[in-house]
C-alpha cells in the first residue's frame, strides 16, 4: 500500500505505475487470507473458507466488504504516515528517480541517518 500511496502523493492520482498495482494485489491477497482463512474478522467470525465459489453470495459479499474495509483502513494509515513524513518521502522519491532502487545503506544516507542510529 505504501508504494501506491507514495506515488499518488508525489506524482498524482493519474500517475500510479504498475508496480503499485502489484502492491495492491499482494495487500488484497493477504487481507482475503486473513478474513477468509484465519478468522481475523469480527463480522465474519472464526471460520475457514477455502473456496469462495462454494459460498453463498451473502458470504462472498461479507468477505469482500471486510477485505475492502481492511484495505481502506490500511490506505488511510499509510497516507497519514506519509503525509507526516513528507520531507523524508520527497527525499526518497528524488533519490529513487535518480537511481531506481536503493539499498538500506543508501536509504539511511538519503535520510541522514548515521550508522547504528534509528529514526523515529
Amino acid at each position: 500500500m505504501g508504494g501506491r500511496v507514495a506515488e499518488e502523493l508525489i506524482f498524482g492520482d493519474n500517475k500510479v505505475t504498475t508496480g503499485a498495482r502489484s502492491d495492491l494485489q499482494q495487500a488484497t491477497s493477504l487481507a482475503r487470507h486473513m478474513v477468509a482463512e484465519c478468522g481475523m474478522s469480527e463480522a465474519i467470525g472464526p471460520i475457514y473458507v477455502d473456496d469462495l465459489r462454494g459460498q453463498s453470495a451473502q458470504m462472498r459479499s461479507a468477505i469482500d466488504a471486510e477485505v475492502t474495509g481492511m484495505l481502506k483502513d490500511a490506505e488511510a494509515r499509510v497516507r497519514d504516515l506519509l503525509r507526516a513524513r513528507g520531507k523524508e518521502l520527497k527525499l526518497l522519491a528524488e533519490a529513487l528517480m535518480e537511481r531506481e532502487t536503493l539499498d538500506q545503506a543508501q536509504i539511511k544516507s538519503v535520510l541522514g541517518i548515521k550508522k547504528g542510529e534509528a529514526r523515529r
